[in-house]
């Protein structure tokens, strides 16, 4: 590795010197243009030395590659140098050019795919599928990198994300090993058991003030800018876990770089389990990893992710014998978001003496990540609904953030929060704590709904087996296409796995695309969703009884052989009862579910 090293960084010096003292010679006739080159070269160099002399690794090599490229050296003859090809590579995963970065590193692999350096190569690689969700690619690439280059994968975490990826599939085993080598564990170790003892140890002073007799349940979270998952995830956790331990802690790594959004969360769940602070670095690699329940005495470490406790959340809403089968408390509010959320209101002069719906529409500007852009949705094709809405007396106010496409034009009646002249974070909770329903689109600020147990009508929502309705749910989802551009029908989708795809790039391999609802669909389903609340005991429709019946049936592991399809996706959220799908928009698209001749089912 030390020889690849160095003819590798002899390459990208040669080619940092010849592209400058190319620029040098052509700078000899005296000019203004000619002396901010030379200048330039003097800055670049001073920079080369500084990475030679000081920067180490995967940095220096960065460093020369940015330096080679400010110098006109072409990206394809970079490419040809391996470590310059893995930073170009890195580059292209942060600019989601997923698909470039994971070609570049294949043609690096396929010359010599035995050899050490090609860890990095795999490594990389592995960091594109795990953006285009391709887990069996990811663990694969991964697990090469680990047995070429052992030292190298732990100290890029790779074995962290190794873990991450087999817990996702519920493959714990694995996983445990993973992270145990992750953790250095030796080789004659078991690895449940160094897991408990490192946890035990790096936890235990953040466990001091619980009664040493009392047991506890402990959660990692990490949810920086994660809103929906900062309030979801406990809330699940609270749920499942109350009955078992006196003591319900979340621990959460770097909790100051948290959102101003997301710590708000922290303080509304913390009435119900603790929300603990820790050290930066001592326990990062734990959030988002499905480990499973590692005991260590008194202390039960629930290692769990967003998919395991939503999984364990669906069953045990099934299972007579657990307490969320009979209901979920739901969260409240604590006195002082209220109190400062009504001050801000009186500030804006808010009338809240009528009903109140939440409206949140995903723009296509957030987070601006393309892996999930199926998500987003147009708000103009919501303009109807609010205007009915407003028209039936209710007061529409819209939550998101400040680059959301306005609608005040169109609906001048609309209270957008974002754009209030005294606006503040807590207005958000305060007003889906008080509304009587909420028109989403699978954000973010419906899982605070939801924990809330707010009646949700999910519009342009997609099939994800994850979603898990709560009280008086309506869905309108999303219309799927086939390439020819006509529309699936649910049992065509279903069949094709879509209610496993969760990356843009899934729809894409599949050859599915989507296409929003329709202004009339969203305000048929609105119109169904206030109807519906006036009577909550009705009965199913025949197309809302078939449509759970297919989430039923397709929840079966053995219905497909589908890449994606694994232990964990034995389940699809929607055969709730709490939820139907909307009726007025099946009537409105003909042959999207095929109703049997039968009378309507009360919902169990």
């Amino acid at each position: 590795m030390f020889l690849h090293k160095l003819v590798s960084g002899s390459h990208l010096g040669l080619l940092f010197a010849w592209a400058n003292l190319c620029v040098v010679l052509g700078s000899l006739r005296p000019s203004l243009a000619a002396a901010r080159r030379l200048r330039q070269v003097a800055v670049r160099t001073a920079l080369a030395a500084h990475a030679v002399l000081l920067l180490r690794g995967k940095i220096r090599v960065t460093r020369f590659v940015r330096l080679c490229r400010s110098s006109g050296v072409s990206r394809e003859t970079l490419e040809r140098n391996l470590e310059a090809a893995v930073a170009l590579a890195e580059w292209d995963v942060g600019r989601q050019k997923f698909d470039r970065a994971e070609a570049l590193m294949t043609r690096h692999i396929d010359t010599n795919p035995d050899h050490p350096r090609a860890a990095k190569c795999y490594g990389m690689r592995s960091m594109a599928h795990i953006w285009r969700g391709n887990q069996r690619e990811t663990i694969a690439d991964l697990t090469r990198c680990a047995e070429l280059r052992p030292s190298y994968a732990r100290g890029f975490n790779f074995l962290a994300n190794l873990a991450q990826v087999h817990g996702i599939r519920g493959e714990v085993a694995q996983a445990r090993q993973a992270m145990a080598v992750q953790c250095k564990v030796r080789k004659s170790e078991d690895a449940t058991e160094y897991l408990a003892r490192i946890l035990l140890d790096r936890t235990d002073r953040y466990l001091t003030n619980i009664p040493g007799r009392d047991t506890v349940g402990v959660l990692f979270g990490a949810y920086h800018q994660a809103l929906g998952h900062a309030i979801l995830d406990p809330f699940h956790f609270y749920n499942l876990f109350r009955h078992r331990f006196d003591h319900l802690v979340v621990l959460h790594p770097d909790i100051l770089g948290y959102s101003r959004a997301s710590a708000q969360m922290l303080g509304v769940m913390q009435q119900y389990l603790d929300q603990v602070g820790v050290l930066p670095g001592e326990l990062s690699l734990f959030p988002w990893q499905n480990l499973g329940e590692i005991a260590a005495g008194r202390v039960t470490f629930l290692c769990h992710n967003y998919w395991s406790l939503n999984r364990m959340a669906y069953h045990a809403r099934r299972d007579p014998k657990h307490p969320m089968s009979a209901g979920r408390r739901y969260v409240e509010l604590p006195p002082k978001i209220i109190d400062r959320a009504e001050l801000v209101c009186r500030k804006n002069k808010i009338d809240l003496s009528r009903p109140v719906v939440v409206l949140h529409a995903r723009a296509h500007g957030y987070h601006k990540l393309q892996v999930q852009s199926f998500r987003n949705v147009d708000i103009r094709n919501y303009v109807p609904a609010v205007r009915r809405l407003i028209d039936l007396g209710y007061n529409v106010v819209r939550i998101g953030d400040k680059d959301m496409a306005s609608i005040r034009d169109e609906v001048p009646g609309v209270v957008e929060l974002p754009t209030l002249a005294h606006y503040d974070h807590a207005l958000d909770p305060y007003f889906l704590s008080r509304c009587k329903f909420m028109i989403s689109c699978q954000s973010g600020p419906c899982s605070v709904a939801r924990a809330m147990g707010k009646p949700n009508l999910v519009v342009n929502a997609v099939y994800h087996h994850t979603m898990l309705p709560e009280v008086e749910e309506v869905f309108a989802f999303k219309r799927y296409r086939d390439a020819g551009g006509s529309d699936l029908s649910l049992e065509e989708l279903l069949t094709r796995g879509c209610h496993l795809f969760d990356r843009t790039s899934h729809f894409a391999d599949a050859g599915v695309s989507l296409a929003d609802c329709t202004a009339d669909e969203i305000l048929a389903a609105t119109e169904e969703m206030v109807a519906g609340l006036e009577d909550p005991d009705r009965f199913d429709t025949p197309a809302q009884t078939t449509f759970r019946n297919l989430m039923l049936r397709f929840a079966n592991p053995a219905q497909t052989t589908h890449p994606l399809a694994h232990a964990m996706t034995d389940y699809i959220g929607y055969s709730l009862p709490e939820g139907r799908v909307s009726d007025a928009v099946c009537r409105m698209r003909p042959g999207y579910i095929p109703v049997p001749r039968r009378s309507a089912a009360k919902v169990a």
